[in-house]
């Protein structure tokens, strides 16, 4: 691995493995930059190291050997808070084609602004009362991930969230982490919840309905953001149901 980019906010050092989707990454995290120091109202960011590997395997014995235990199965991204490090992995295997898959190889792109947006919120505001489903949900939608999905590609997503889907009671209660965690309180586990899918739609619903302005004053509030955790799967889950007309369809196809 060698350094591949550095400037006086970050450094991203990789394999040249990843060389043919780097530059995007690259030109995406610089965008996305200018608009976390409006967000954040600093002059500069914190300067942050991007590692990315190239191999699921060499990612998870990484992540062993820092943490001393097992990574989340889904796991491919971590952060070492004392380096101010994301430690991340890109499969070029797995990576959609650009011309084909245009959405797809885009979530890839934004890889470095959603790792680094979590840590600048972190760093700027909530310190360690972090609150997971607001900050994954933050973090997909203010990283431009899945800023190129049409409506009709916003409502397949939802579709299939929702035929998996087993009630939650309060999104707050939801933490990450591998399968010492019980299925009552796991954040995101196959067959269990989904709560990156949920916890994008519960962000996207509250600016549906109150705006983006509403939505960057409202993530500088904690206890607001609780108060909407009580409820907002059961809001957002109706909302789109509505909006989408997910009932009349299956009525639809029923006849």
């Amino acid at each position: 691995m060698e350094k591949i980019f550095e400037n006086e906010e970050m450094e991203i050092i990789s394999e040249h493995s990843l060389d043919f989707i780097l530059d995007d990454i690259i030109e995406h995290t610089l965008k996305k930059y200018n608009f976390y120091r409006k967000l954040f109202n600093v002059d500069k960011l914190d300067k942050l190291t991007f590692v990315v590997f190239d191999d699921i395997e060499k990612f998870r014995d990484n992540y062993r050997n820092f943490f001393k235990f097992e990574p989340p199965s889904y796991s491919a991204g971590y952060w070492n808070d004392i380096g101010s490090k994301s430690v991340t992995c890109l499969e070029p295997n797995n990576i959609p084609n650009k011309d084909k898959y245009p959405n797809s190889y885009h979530r890839k792109v934004a890889m470095n602004a959603h790792e680094s947006f979590h840590f600048y919120y972190k760093k700027y505001y909530y310190g360690n009362n972090r609150i997971v489903w607001f900050d994954e949900g933050l973090a997909q939608y203010i990283s431009g991930e899945l800023e190129k999905f049409s409506e009709e590609a916003h409502k397949k997503k939802f579709n299939k969230f929702l035929d998996n889907y087993k009630p939650v009671n309060n999104i707050n209660d939801r933490i990450q982490g591998n399968t010492s965690v019980p299925d009552e309180l796991i954040f995101q586990r196959d067959g269990v919840f989904e709560g990156y899918t949920a916890s994008y739609f519960c962000i996207k619903y509250l600016v549906d309905i109150l705006g983006e302005d509403y939505l960057y004053k409202l993530m500088f509030n904690n206890d607001e953001i609780l108060k909407y955790g009580e409820t907002i799967l059961d809001d957002m889950i109706s909302y789109y149901k509505n909006k989408y007309k997910i009932e009349e369809d299956n009525q639809i196809k029923n006849r």
